[in-house]
């Protein structure tokens, strides 16, 4: 089964998961007006395509207004988004997600590996930092 990141959210959301707000649009004035009913200053605007590398390819894009969602939208919709799991083709953009940032401030601590050469990514733990 393949499922949007939109479409994934709102079943994680029907069984009481927390996730982002966000709306799936297919228009960019739908995308200003999205915006505005999310609320905020900052939104992220996503190609729903089903392959990962989205943001490296140019699929995942910050917005700082209603007016620069929109434009995100426009530059993305009816293009095709080319990424490492996707092909030399791309797959089509029809849909993309408004969705709220929520930014969290973290640190990296490394966890004691006991490895003489020290802690691999593998071992990093993120916890929220704390304030003091």
């Amino acid at each position: 089964m393949n499922l949007h990141e939109y479409q994934a959210k709102q079943l994680f959301e029907a069984y009481g998961i927390e996730v982002p707000r966000g709306k799936p649009v297919s228009r960019p004035a739908e995308a200003a007006e999205a915006a505005r009913q999310l609320g905020g200053d900052r939104w992220v605007v996503k190609a729903q395509v089903h392959s990962g590398g989205r943001g490296k390819a140019g699929g995942i894009i910050l917005a700082n207004s209603p007016a620069e969602a929109e434009a995100a939208t426009a530059r993305l919709i009816g293009t095709r988004l080319v990424t490492h799991q996707a092909g030399g083709a791309g797959l089509p953009i029809e849909t993309v997600l408004i969705e709220e940032v929520q930014l969290s401030e973290f640190r990296i601590d490394p966890a004691d590996s006991g490895r003489p050469a020290g802690p691999r990514v593998g071992d990093l733990r993120v916890a929220p930092l704390e304030r003091g």
